[in-house]
């Protein structure tokens, strides 16, 4: 199990405090287009992600720290699974 402080650490040191949507395509190892359509969509991934994501000017950036909750809260569930 790996903990939400680790996430949280190895993205900051990769991406910063915020993520854009080809940082979180590549953590995601999805295609930036793929990703942008699946957030757009209603489901259980954009709703997550959605809550991390922030709009600033005509830009859209990720919450480093809520990604890295959403990722360790699902490697936890599958874990224990």
């Amino acid at each position: 199990m790996i903990s939400n402080k680790y996430f949280e650490e190895q993205l900051n040191d990769k991406y910063g405090v915020l993520m854009t949507i080809e940082n979180l395509a590549e953590v995601l190892d999805r295609s930036k287009n793929g990703l942008r359509i699946t957030l757009q969509q209603d489901n259980e991934m954009s709703r997550l992600f959605n809550q991390a994501r922030r709009k600033i000017g005509r830009r859209i950036y990720f919450v480093t720290k809520k990604v890295a909750k959403i990722l360790a809260a699902k490697d936890e569930s599958e874990n224990s699974a």
